[in-house]
C-alpha cells in the first residue's frame, strides 16, 4: 500500500523560537540552560556548510535558554525585539564561537565537578566588535560602538565577541524556571505539533 504525503503546505505552525542577534558593544544577555543540540551548520537557505576537505559538515550547537535578563535583541527574520524575562530564546554557537562555547563548558566541568544542568545560567557580554576587510583576512579589534559604526557604514561587516561565562544559579535563582520550560518541551516532543524550525539567523 502507497503511502502519501498528507500535511498540506501551507498549514499553520506554531510559532519557532527567536534567535539571540549580536547588534553591539556593551549588550549583555543572562540565561537559564533548558537543552542544547548539536547540529550540522547550514546557511540561510539552509544549504549545509561544509569543512574545508569538502566531506565533513560544519559543526554548530544550538542552545536553547529562558531568559532572566538581556539588553540584546532577539528575532525571526526581520521582526527583532530585546528579550524579556521568562522569554525562551535560542543561542547559536558556530565557527570560532563554537570553540569558545566548548572551552566555557570545559572550564565550568572543571570548578562544579559535573556537566551542564537544566538551570545552569550562561551570560553572554560584548566587549569589542571584529571588524573584517573581506573573505579570509585578519580581523581588527575595535573597543567602541563608534568606531565598529564607522567601519559599518564603510561596507564593512562586523562582528560582535567577548566573554561567555557558566555558572550555577544562586539560591535566588534556582533552576524551577527552565525545569518548567524543560517539561514543557518534553511534554511536546511526546505529542508534536506541526512545526519547523528553520535556521535563520548568523550564528555567534
Amino acid at each position: 500500500m502507497t503511502t502519501f504525503p498528507s500535511i498540506p503546505l501551507d498549514t499553520e505552525r506554531g510559532p519557532s523560537t527567536p534567535v539571540l542577534k549580536r547588534k553591539r558593544i556593551g549588550e549583555e544577555f543572562v540565561g537559564m540552560v533548558v537543552e542544547q543540540k548539536l547540529r550540522d551548520h547550514r546557511t540561510m537557505a539552509g544549504v549545509v556548510v561544509m569543512k574545508a576537505d569538502g566531506v565533513t559538515p560544519k559543526q554548530e550547537q544550538m542552545l536553547t535558554v529562558v531568559t532572566i535578563s538581556s539588553t540584546m535583541v532577539v528575532g525571526l527574520g526581520q521582526e527583532e525585539h530585546t528579550a524579556t524575562p521568562g522569554e525562551v530564546v535560542r543561542i547559536i554557537f558556530a565557527s570560532g564561537g563554537l570553540s569558545t562555547w566548548i572551552d566555557t563548558k570545559d572550564a565550568f566541568k572543571r570548578s562544579a565537578g559535573r556537566g551542564l544542568n537544566v538551570g545552569d545560567v550562561v551570560t553572554l557580554s560584548h566587549t569589542y566588535a571584529e571588524v573584517y576587510a573581506g573573505a579570509g583576512s585578519k580581523p581588527t579589534n575595535v573597543a567602541t560602538q563608534e568606531e565598529a559604526d564607522r567601519y559599518r557604514a564603510q561596507g564593512r561587516q562586523i562582528g560582535y565577541r567577548g566573554p561567555v561565562v557558566v555558572r550555577q544559579p544562586t539560591a535566588a535563582e534556582g533552576a524551577a524556571w527552565a525545569e518548567q520550560v524543560f517539561a514543557a518541551r518534553a511534554a511536546t516532543v511526546a505529542a508534536p505539533a506541526i512545526s519547523v524550525d528553520v535556521y535563520d539567523d548568523a550564528p555567534f
